[in-house]
């Protein structure tokens, strides 16, 4: 590939594990059964229970009856707003902005990291795109089996957390992430 059109191989290939698990997802994640019957499907609510059980090798009571134990309320966009939910709403927005903010900030920076170290190493991103787009062979190219090795490490870090923290709980699990994270 020419410098200019593999990344939009790379981007595609990145994006499939993200497609795949929308689509199991979709198929094999149940609904909510605080949901279903708040909606008044107690019966698919009690299936999937039923199938929640015999998964974990617990019996189910047969005489269960669903019922929803708050008053449905109709709420919008503006109760986060509220004296009651204003600070939390904030603060986790402004957590969830840091994390991604950060998270495409280290996805910047493996770009540079994994770089092919050439004689245009010093120019910068304008020189290069005008080198591109002079047709000059001589652009930047980017180690795109590296980045892709370093970015599936992220389903490994996934899959640890996801098989932890329901033993450690999740305050711990996300404290060792961070450590491990800072240390290496």
């Amino acid at each position: 590939f020419r410098y200019g059109r593999s990344w939009n191989l790379f981007v595609l290939l990145c994006s499939l594990p993200c497609i795949a698990s929308l689509i199991l997802g979709a198929c094999f994640v149940p609904e909510s059964p605080r949901w279903l019957v708040s909606q008044g499907r107690r019966q698919e609510a009690l299936e999937i229970l039923r199938h929640a059980a015999r998964t974990n090798g617990k019996d189910f009571p047969a005489n269960l009856e669903l019922r929803s134990d708050e008053a449905a309320e109709k709420s919008s966009f503006g109760e986060l707003f509220k004296p009651k939910w204003r600070r939390l709403t904030l603060q986790l927005w402004t957590m969830w902005f840091g994390f991604g903010f950060t998270y495409y900030g280290v996805i910047l920076a493996v770009t540079r990291v994994f770089q092919d170290d050439g004689d245009d190493s010093h120019r910068r991103v304008s020189d290069m795109e005008d080198t591109v787009a002079l047709g000059d062979n001589n652009a930047p190219s980017f180690d795109y089996a590296s980045i892709f090795v370093s970015s599936s490490a992220e389903l490994l870090g996934t899959f640890i957390v996801v098989r932890t923290v329901d033993r450690l709980g999740r305050v711990p699990t996300q404290v060792i992430s961070y450590i491990l994270g800072g240390v290496f």
